[in-house]
């Protein structure tokens, strides 16, 4: 079966309009934000902290249209005939009012596009180093089972093939930004051990330019 989509109320069709304005304008000046932003702190970054920044940006934009997409061409159809194959169960029309469908299909797009981009947030974060990939790896069962419980309040039936049509491809983001941000923390690891030597006396590790060890109290030359 099909849904037929009925205005419900004098006002939903212009309600509707109006939302979806709102969100098109939100999109169109939200790079404009953006770049102002940024053209506001620029002078102030270091040049790798440039490429940190727009690495991260079009990682964000990109996993954001890739959520938006998957969810409005895949996602949101399963549901929809979900609904209406049990509206044909139960032999009743398959009617849903204008704003109920708009700002349904409106909210589970939007929020499933920014669920895209928390893979990129975690990559930035542990570069940065205020995480680890740890919190992830030793605790899967507990990050994905909430990860699951959070795409099922976002989608609007929480249908079990609906939740892991959308939770497979999050589960391989995840795992993809663990390895990428393995990387990373191997690179921090790297630059961290050529600032530090060995003591000759004691052997404990110190910052490369002191002179005298920490530990023993003892000048290295």
């Amino acid at each position: 079966g099909r849904a037929r989509i009925i205005a419900g109320t004098v006002t939903s069709p212009l309600e509707v309009y109006f939302v979806a304005s709102a969100l098109m304008a939100l999109a169109t000046i939200s790079p404009i934000i953006g770049y102002e932003i940024y053209a506001y702190v620029n002078p102030a970054l270091y040049p790798h902290e440039r490429r940190l920044i727009w690495g991260f940006m079009a990682a964000f934009v990109g996993l954001f249209a890739i959520g938006a997409l998957f969810c409005y061409f895949l996602v949101m159809p399963l549901v929809i005939r979900f609904m209406a194959f049990f509206a044909d169960v139960i032999g009743a029309e398959f009617t849903v009012t204008a704003g109920d469908y708009y700002m349904m299909v409106f909210s589970t797009v939007v929020l499933m596009g920014f669920l895209f981009t928390v893979p990129a947030i975690f990559v930035l974060l542990v570069r940065l180093g205020i995480l680890s990939t740890s919190i992830v790896t030793r605790n899967r069962l507990y990050v994905y089972g909430i990860l699951y419980i959070i795409i099922a309040i976002i989608t609007p039936d929480g249908w079990l093939v609906a939740n892991t049509v959308l939770f497979l491809p999050m589960v391989l983001l995840t795992e993809t930004a663990v390895l990428v941000a393995k990387r990373f923390e191997r690179e921090r690891m790297r630059e961290g051990a050529e600032l530090t030597k060995r003591c000759k006396f004691c052997g404990a590790q110190m910052p490369y330019e002191e002179v005298f060890c920490p530990s023993c109290g003892r000048a290295q030359e």
